[in-house]
């Protein structure tokens, strides 16, 4: 629990560290140590996982990482380490640019992505853990919001026009997926679960029973919704302009990291599909 604690104040440490920091060329430097620290972290975290010491790793009852979720867990860390290793040389080169002085980033503008970066990674992580249907519809959303200033680095004109496309594109899309999150809590609701439960370990186990007609309609919601924000065909009219106006190292982060939060959500509910009984699609 130590060390989860330790990764998840990481941003908020880095956030004040950066406040102080006036220069271009040192802003990226706290923020590349303190991603390959958290990498460490998560290293030290999750290996008992990969060794079969143990089988998950319980934070909350809705909080929970297994190996699954600690495979993709590492994946977003070592991608958001060399993004930030990188773009500190990256946002160096760009402040020393002298073709177009209008889009030059200034010292603010880089710690603001910075800032948002570990923010947005963290966001990432939340995702692979939950096990509430709910609350992961709260972090994927979460993350269309963090990264959207990410796309916004340039503060040009179509920077602009594609961070409103990204951010309005995807909030339709996770309207969907909420959509399609209530049906599947109606499906447990009027099934075996008087209560209803969003918990997805226990809709897995009562899926027999569930109301497979209103789990259906669930599932479909929730692909159009997760699908819009994962990029599929043909819901990806935001992605083209979104990864060519935000900066590379965050452009790394949105195709590399961001796309698998929005499959992994698909996945999600995929499995209480799975775990219902086929034979009743027919009715």
């Amino acid at each position: 629990m130590l060390l989860i604690r330790l990764v998840l104040v990481i941003p908020f440490i880095v956030a004040i560290a950066l406040r102080f920091i006036c220069t271009v060329t040192l802003v990226g430097q706290p923020v590349a140590v303190a991603s390959w620290l958290q990498l460490g972290l998560l290293t030290a975290l999750t290996m008992p996982l990969f060794l079969g010491q143990i089988e998950s790793i319980f934070i909350t009852p809705d909080f929970i990482i297994t190996r699954l979720d600690a495979a993709f867990i590492m994946l977003t860390a070592c991608v958001s380490s060399a993004c930030m290793s990188h773009g500190y040389f990256f946002y160096q080169r760009e402040a020393t640019h002298e073709l177009n002085k209008e889009q030059t980033p200034t010292s603010s503008n880089i710690r603001l992505n910075y800032v948002c970066a570990m923010f947005f990674v963290i966001a990432m992580f939340m995702v692979f853990t939950c096990k509430n249907l709910g609350f992961l519809w709260v972090c994927v959303e979460s993350t269309t919001l963090i990264s959207a200033p990410l796309v916004y680095f340039n503060r040009t004109k179509n920077a602009l026009e594609a961070t409103w496309k990204y951010l309005i594109i995807c909030s339709v899309g996770m309207s969907f997926a909420l959509l399609g999150t209530l049906f599947i809590f109606a499906a447990g609701q009027h099934g075996a679960y008087s209560g209803g439960t969003l918990e997805t370990y226990q809709l897995i186990k009562i899926a027999p029973n569930l109301d497979y007609k209103l789990l259906r309609f669930g599932f479909i919601f929730c692909l159009l919704g997760y699908g819009t924000k994962a990029g599929m065909f043909p819901l990806h009219s935001w992605l083209p302009d979104a990864h060519s106006e935000a900066p590379a190292p965050s452009s790394a982060l949105l195709s590399g990291s961001l796309l698998n939060c929005a499959l992994f959500a698909i996945w999600r509910v995929s499995e209480i599909v799975f775990a219902a009984p086929h034979a009743r699609m027919a009715e």
